[in-house]
């Protein structure tokens, strides 16, 4: 058996000199990235940033797409990928991801895409018979029970607590 049996007899043609492309094509010779209908326990392995052109405005565009380590109940895996827009709103698939992730920054904080990796959420996925071929796509994300909780700030500083009581009359409602 050929060491490309893995890619289902489809020719991929890449430059030899191209290291990045071959190094991704064994890693996807690795991964299955099929998985069953339904809701999954997934943590995001790694994220990269990858330019495209966007379909419907057509111009170039900068996505987020993390890879997910899915597992099912019944022990299938896969890693799966999603294209995600770094548009921030209440509707947006980034939003919904930090959110499910544990990482959505408060108030006037600065969301920082590193803090997705390692996390533990659910995602929902759903197949697509694509090109003669199964294409499982991951269509949305919810908090993982069996996530763990980021542990709070450590506060060095004790003299914040007496700060607090003196602006406590700016607040007063009075």
């Amino acid at each position: 058996m050929s060491e490309n049996a893995n890619l289902e007899n489809k020719v991929v043609v890449v430059p030899k000199d191209d290291a990045r492309v071959l190094e991704l094509l064994g890693k996807l010779r690795d991964f299955k990235n099929v998985i069953s209908n339904g809701l999954h326990e997934a943590t995001i392995a790694s994220l990269e940033f990858r330019e495209m052109t966007d379909q419907f405005k057509k111009c170039e565009t900068v996505v987020l797409v993390p890879t997910f380590d899915v597992t099912s109940d019944e022990g299938e895996e896969a890693a799966l990928i999603k294209y995600i827009s770094l548009t921030w709103s209440d509707k947006s698939n980034l939003k919904k991801l930090a959110k499910a992730t544990g990482t959505l920054p408060t108030q006037g904080e600065l969301f920082n895409p590193d803090n997705l990796v390692g996390a533990r959420l659910v995602v929902s996925v759903e197949n697509e018979d694509r090109d003669s071929r199964t294409i499982s796509k991951i269509v949305d994300f919810f908090p993982s029970k069996k996530a763990k909780k980021a542990p709070a700030p450590i506060d060095n500083d004790n003299s914040a607590d007496d700060d607090d009581e003196d602006f406590a009359h700016i607040f007063d409602e009075n």
